[in-house]
């Protein structure tokens, strides 16, 4: 992930978990803090941000590996500040996941909506997010007339 979005590189970005249901992302502290010692806004958002992405990526990667997706929407509500390593985690229904497929199947494009949260170890939830993806294929198969 890294090697195609140096970005990440350098406010440390690492992938804790990826499965079918959930994507987990850290990152450190001390590259992502604010004058106040607490973690930047932006950085929070944006791994939260990311992790839906990669769940979406994730998921989208099972119908075709050609399959695009990005955010087209997203809330943020910022609860507590952040005081240590930055935690975000994501997950999916089996449902979720598998309205997603059938619509990529049917009309080479899907759209969902994932709750995020960003934290810290102590907060896992400090920062509460809901982000609409759209994933797209232009692969031609059974949705292409």
């Amino acid at each position: 992930m890294c090697a195609t979005m140096p970005a990440l590189e350098a406010v440390g970005v690492e992938c804790v978990a990826l499965t079918l249901g959930e994507a987990r992302l850290s990152a450190p502290l001390d590259r992502n803090q604010n004058d106040k010692g607490t973690a930047f806004a932006g950085s929070l958002n944006g791994l939260g941000l990311l992790t839906g992405w990669l769940l979406t990526q994730r998921v989208a990667f099972e119908f075709s590996a050609e399959t695009q997706c990005a955010v087209f929407d997203a809330r943020t509500r910022f609860r507590q500040p952040v005081h240590g390593p930055l935690l975000a985690r994501c997950k999916c229904s089996l449902t979720a996941r598998t309205d997603v497929l059938l619509a990529l199947e049917q009309a080479g494009r899907a759209r969902w909506t994932l709750e995020i949260e960003v934290g810290s170890e102590t907060l896992a939830d400090a920062v509460r997010m809901t982000a609409d993806y759209a994933i797209w294929t232009n692969k031609p198969g059974p949705h292409v007339p």
